[in-house]
């Protein structure tokens, strides 16, 4: 069965999908936007931290006060022996941001959409593109048990880190994704009562393969005093956190996990694919790899920026979408990572790392993302 014509497509009702879709629908084109589960932001993927920048700024000024949940004044970083390196205050610096209430934050930015006059379809799977004469016209999708096509002038994969071992990345013929740039892994975010020694609004980075034996280090997300989301790669890790870590075991020794969330991550971390565009699609957020729901927000304005214009010259040539691949590359975004990748380092190695040079990085890293913006 065939459904109504749109001028794009997005796949994905996250912050970067639904930015996209209100973009768009400002500027008076027919969009419909999809999200496969029935309720946006649940199941709920990430801890809802906005990196500090200019950008963070004006935007957390049109966020709902009750979906913000703590502001963040300091990152905290510690060696796989337990030894704290430094502690970075923002002082002015920009780089702290918020944690929001996510599912609350998807929602929001969803009903935004809506009423700038999106289309939005709930309940909605991708699985596959239409593809005509080697230019991507629509997608297939399954919606209430059976399978539709769907028709646009620009489709754009705005699905997460998922999209590109699973979804719309995966299927889009772009000969990188051809060679994996990046492997996939499973990990779990668990929200936690009763911790110790909290600083509410201070983030802290525990480096060692203990926590995840790819991903080498766990973030500790503050929401209140003795409340936090800590992030392991599989419930083992945390098991094992909790009995031999030598600061988080007594930290943890009375906390109770109040709710489990679970994704994907690729390694290596933040590293954009080197193409997000070909005849009719676009990549944006995760899907283009970029990590972070800040830095997904900034590529859906370089997106629709080019997209728009794209519609409404009626031209949606590899060629001339290949104008957003360069604009993103240009962004800050895509040259400062949000995190730190030790995927290929041991504990020892790490340890000697971040005791000569981790205050230097991590300054470096924290001055990049202050500065991100459009």
């Amino acid at each position: 069965m065939e459904m109504d014509e749109y001028d794009v497509i997005i796949v994905g009702a996250g912050p970067t999908g639904s930015t996209l879709a209100r973009q768009f629908s400002k500027n008076k084109l027919k969009t419909l936007f999809i999200e496969e589960h029935i309720d946006i932001g649940i199941p709920q993927h990430c801890s809802g931290w906005l990196s500090g920048c200019p950008y963070t700024e004006r935007l957390i000024e049109q966020v709902p006060k009750n979906l913000i949940r703590q502001k963040i004044n300091a990152w905290r970083i510690w060696s796989p022996e337990g030894k704290k390196i430094c502690e970075i205050e923002d002082e002015g610096i920009g780089f702290g941001g918020w944690f929001v209430n996510r599912s609350g934050f998807d929602k929001f930015l969803a009903k935004r959409a809506v009423r700038a006059g999106a289309n939005l379809m709930v309940g909605t799977k991708f699985l596959d593109l239409i593809i005509e004469e080697n230019v991507v016209e629509g997608i297939f999708v399954k919606v209430r048990g059976k399978k539709e096509k769907i028709y646009s002038k620009l489709v754009i994969g705005a699905d997460g880190s998922k999209s590109v071992p699973l979804g719309v990345a995966s299927k889009s013929g772009l000969p990188e994704l051809n060679k994996k740039p990046k492997e996939y892994y499973p990990g779990v975010q668990y929200e936690f009562i009763n911790i110790k020694d909290m600083d509410p609004g201070v983030i802290e980075i525990f480096f060692g393969s203990i926590f995840d034996e790819v991903f080498k280090m766990a973030f500790v997300s503050p929401l209140a005093e003795d409340n936090a989301y800590i992030g392991f790669g599989k419930y083992k890790d945390y098991v094992n956190t909790r009995k031999n870590h030598p600061i988080l075991k007594d930290r943890l020794k009375n906390a109770q996990i109040v709710r489990k969330m679970g994704g994907l991550y690729g390694v290596p971390l933040n590293t954009p694919l080197k193409r997000v565009s070909r005849s009719g699609l676009m990549l944006a957020g995760d899907a283009a790899g970029l990590h972070g729901i800040i830095n997904g927000i900034i590529s859906a304005h370089i997106c629709s920026e080019v997209g728009i214009e794209a519609i409404q010259e009626k031209d949606i040539s590899e060629q001339k979408l290949k104008l957003y691949d360069k604009k993103l590359k240009r962004n800050s975004i895509s040259k400062v990572s949000i995190g730190y990748d030790m995927s290929n380092f041991s504990d020892e190695a790490m340890e000697k790392l971040l005791n000569t040079q981790g205050r230097n990085i991590t300054e470096y890293m924290l001055k990049g993302i202050s500065e991100f913006g459009i």
